[in-house]
């Protein structure tokens, strides 16, 4: 069964990448006791990282896709011991990534019955290796770079135009993609 799902809140729609489904589901799940797990990017080294979160507080830095690999870290542990706690968890990441905690799941035999998995749709990401590369040039073309969006709405809803906003406050778009593609940030 296939659902096409759309938030009715305009702007958490627009704060998310695509259809502002996430935050409904991370906010039922942490208002019913729960813990959520998602992707963040550090905005001083341009990292992407996963981060549990059981406040709503928290919970907005979660929002918005992350088109770069995200490091795991020791995610999986915190998962099972939720999950073992009887706490309801929410984990959203990639296909691979959640195709990989359900096999450990099975492997370590811990019941996944409170385990809501969120898949985005893989159009494929970069490896944090090439990210940074292309952060360091970026920076070396505009200057200090102080914040990063992947697929920026301001570009439209079926762009994939990333932007980023330089100590100067300029902002920047283009298709991230064209760049990695076209080996631009080698030459």
């Amino acid at each position: 069964k296939t659902l096409a799902v759309k938030n009715n809140d305009v702007e958490q729609r627009m704060r998310s990448r695509s259809g502002g489904v996430f935050p409904l589901l991370a906010n039922k799940v942490i208002i019913d006791g729960g813990t959520v797990y998602g992707a963040v990017i550090n905005e001083t080294t341009f990292e992407v990282h996963h981060l549990r979160v059981d406040n709503l507080n928290d919970l907005p830095q979660l929002s918005e896709s992350k088109y770069a690999e995200s490091k795991l870290g020791d995610t999986f542990k915190h998962v099972i011991k939720d999950l073992k706690d009887g706490r309801e968890v929410l984990f959203s990441g990639t296909p691979c990534q959640n195709a990989g905690l359900h096999h450990l799941l099975k492997v370590l035999k811990v019941n996944d019955e409170r385990l809501v998995k969120v898949d985005l749709i893989c159009h494929g990401y970069f490896s944090p290796v090439i990210f940074k590369d292309y952060v360091a040039w970026e920076r070396s073309r505009q200057g200090e770079i102080k914040s990063f969006k992947f697929r920026d709405k301001a570009f439209g809803w079926d762009s994939h135009i990333e932007s980023f906003i330089t100590s100067k406050g300029k902002v920047s778009g283009h298709d991230l993609a064209d760049v990695f593609y076209t080996n631009a940030w080698l030459r």
